[in-house]
């Protein structure tokens, strides 16, 4: 049985499908105003779980910071989570038309086609901060 599952990649959704054995990677990186930043993704299906590795990087004018870290998820819960539910906050917020919009965009896509994605578990990360271990925090 193969893994399919959404994932969110530049704000735009991407179904993978991945077949026994198989892995699949995706990265991306670029200039920020105040440095750069890059993202990479691998994922990896052994027939029962999907597992994630994820590394998030960057420089700013406080200095290199990263977050990384592995996830698993049974092929059972690759669909328990619904992305819409951020979208349910009681508590109002300020925002623009355009974000308003977009966001709308959004949540009517994830109805139209039933996007639910995976209930990731945790399975060891750590984060690295320049500016923060200059400091000794």
């Amino acid at each position: 049985m193969n893994a399919r599952f959404w994932i969110s990649v530049h704000g735009h959704w991407v179904k993978l499908t991945l077949r026994p054995g198989q892995s699949r990677s995706w990265s991306s990186a670029g200039p920020t105003d105040e440095g750069y930043s890059s993202t990479a993704l691998h994922f990896h299906f052994d027939g029962s779980s999907v597992f994630q590795q994820y590394a998030d990087e960057g420089r700013d004018c406080d200095g290199k910071h990263g977050s990384y870290g592995d996830r698993v998820c049974r092929l059972s819960a690759l669909r328990d989570n619904d992305p819409a539910r951020r979208f349910d906050d009681s508590e109002p917020r300020r925002t623009t038309k355009s974000a308003a919009r977009q966001a709308l965009s959004e949540l009517s896509f994830l109805d139209r086609y039933r996007v639910r994605t995976p209930e990731w578990e945790d399975a060891g990360s750590c984060a690295y901060d320049q500016y923060a271990e200059l400091l000794n925090y």
